[in-house]
């Protein structure tokens, strides 16, 4: 017989309620996919996964990594988070939602029909941005809720404040526009250099919100935001590279990149922090005086 313990995914019945959850989930994100009227064509994919297994069983492979790698996020971190289990797990669950919902929107010429459909494309990848952004927040918040153990937890103690969200977003949304206009990742900035432009500086705003939410509720927010939405940030994007010959060294690329601005933003938020924190400056006037 199981007894109680402190932390209930420690147990084996825990980590099969999540592996269960993992699954249905991944199910309802690749049913959302299939039944929207633009199927996928898989006669353009060429990847060597797709040829030898099939795209249904790539995909399904695919939502199971990405999420999985959520539900270990969320396991993970809870070691350091400042609220209650439910709300650990839906403020990790958004994180990862932003970013679905903001990802699927990248314009690649080659591998969306963004060029024949226009503003239409953008309302298809928003439905389709929120099939995977629904799976993720019911995920991550059962995951969260199998971490009870009754330990009051509160909130810390950062104020609410635009200038992170506006480090990140300027940052990554900077790096994106450099690393395209040098031709370091494949780019439609030629092509679209105003839409091109304006959803790297969106993706950084993603990043930012994701920072934001995180930061007022785990003391490890850093570690949380690189390794947990970074990470799941880098999967998201090696789809392409699935699915599409020579082209997932260029996915993963773009996912490192974006990984790297991500924690610049923070470095750099984290210097001007101990620069104008009101301690430093009051130890800088007593010093004076």
């Amino acid at each position: 017989m199981l007894t109680p313990v402190s932390f209930k995914t420690s147990t084996a019945v825990g980590w099969i309620l999540i592996a269960v959850t993992i699954v249905v989930c991944a199910a309802i994100a690749i049913v959302v996919h299939a039944a929207l009227p633009a199927k996928v064509d898989e006669e353009l994919l060429d990847g060597v996964l797709v040829l030898r297994f099939g795209f249904p069983a790539v995909a399904v492979a695919y939502f199971l990594i990405l999420f999985a790698q959520c539900s270990v996020s969320v396991a993970v971190s809870w070691s350091t988070a400042q609220t209650p289990p439910l709300r650990h797990g839906l403020t990790l669950g958004l994180a990862f939602a932003v970013l679905y919902i903001i990802g699927v929107q990248e314009i690649m010429v080659e591998t969306s029909p963004f060029p024949a459909w226009g503003s239409d494309f953008v309302v298809y990848q928003a439905i389709i941005g929120l099939g995977d952004a629904i799976p993720v927040i019911i995920l991550c918040a059962i995951t969260g809720a199998l971490l009870a153990n009754g330990r009051p937890r509160t909130a810390v103690g950062h104020r609410c404040s635009l200038a992170p969200m506006l480090a990140v977003t300027l940052t990554v949304g900077t790096v994106r526009w450099a690393v395209s206009a040098l031709g370091i990742i494949q780019n439609c900035l030629a092509e679209y250099p105003t839409a091109v432009v304006a959803w790297g500086y969106l993706l950084g705003l993603g990043f930012g919100i994701g920072y934001v939410l995180l930061r007022r509720t785990n003391q490890a927010v850093n570690a949380v935001v690189i390794f947990g939405v970074g990470l799941n940030w880098l999967v998201f994007n090696s789809f392409i590279g699935l699915v599409f010959s020579g082209t997932m060294a260029d996915a993963l690329l773009r996912g490192a990149i974006d990984a790297f601005a991500l924690g610049l933003s923070i470095t750099l938020l984290a210097k001007a922090g101990r620069f104008l924190s009101p301690g430093t400056q009051a130890g800088e006037r007593a010093g004076n005086g």
